[in-house]
């Protein structure tokens, strides 16, 4: 995205690396029913897409500056919340009040109608309650940090280190499976291999943008130009 709408060419490290990652993805997938995989793959390309422009969106954004005080950067957290909240709630309203008004049989054989909130759901108390402590302790927190990183570097190098994350959610949710608060979890060696696979990848794009990096991507481009 960002080198047909930045104009920001990948090096021929990245690409290599991009093969590796889709490698990754298709060995994650390959053991999987052929419905199931097809499924997860879009998903995955949606939910991709829609995060790298999220975050090309916040890069470019005028107002998304590296040396933005506290207080403003705050400002900037609290109008982008309550926009895009107040936008999904007008949204889901109108869908929910469209889905009452069909027939009960059309809605069960619907897996997306199904999962429609209906009007009563915004005002369950533990939804709002829910809703108060993920967005006022979690969620704000986690999108001021998300503008500050952005905004301190650029999406490509954001996204590459944002893909680590399935690591510290791993480790996580070990901790939790250790203390019985979670399932335990358990992978195959192919999962392992594939994860590993597509980690050291992206970790390589990454350390490619470090000063040593350029450095040995200059001359890997010479050797073969």
């Amino acid at each position: 995205m960002s080198w047909a709408l930045l104009k920001r060419k990948p090096g021929s490290i990245d690409f290599v690396a991009m093969v590796f990652i889709l490698f990754g993805c298709f060995v994650l997938v390959a053991d999987l029913p052929i419905d199931v995989a097809i499924k997860a793959l879009i998903f995955v390309f949606i939910t991709s897409l829609l995060s790298s422009g999220r975050t090309m969106f916040a890069e470019i954004h005028h107002d998304n500056k590296a040396d933005l005080s506290i207080k403003d950067r705050l400002s900037m957290t609290g109008w982008i919340l309550f926009v895009s909240a107040l936008t999904m709630v007008i949204v889901a309203s109108i869908l929910g009040g469209l889905v009452s008004f069909l027939p009960q049989s059309i809605v069960e054989a619907s897996p997306f109608l199904k999962i429609v909130p209906s009007h009563y759901q915004y005002i369950a108390p533990n939804n709002v309650l829910d809703g108060l402590l993920n967005g006022v302790f979690i969620y704000s927190a986690a999108m001021y940090f998300y503008l500050y990183a952005v905004s301190l570097s650029n999406s490509e190098y954001f996204m590459m280190v944002h893909s680590t994350q399935a690591f510290f959610t791993y480790a996580i949710e070990a901790s939790a499976g250790m203390f019985l608060l979670l399932p335990k979890l358990s992978f195959s060696s192919t999962d392992w291999f594939a994860a590993v696979t597509i980690m050291l990848s992206s970790a390589c794009m990454v350390l490619m943008r470090t000063k040593r990096g350029e450095k040995l991507q200059k001359m890997i481009n010479k050797a073969f130009s």
